[in-house]
């Protein structure tokens, strides 16, 4: 789930997994294929996030 300042990651019995705030809006999120690895874009950046 995101919304534009907002991604949180939940697995399917509900427990968050992640929830992390951003300065700037985020157009995608997109899994990378590796286990608890996204990567987000925005207008100015693409970053790849790592949950451990």
């Amino acid at each position: 789930m995101s919304n534009s300042s907002t991604f949180v990651l939940m697995n399917m019995k509900g427990k968050v997994l992640a929830d992390i705030d951003f300065d700037m809006p985020v157009i995608n999120v997109l899994p990378t294929g590796n286990r608890g690895s996204y990567t987000l874009v925005n207008s100015k950046y693409i970053q790849t996030i790592r949950l451990k």
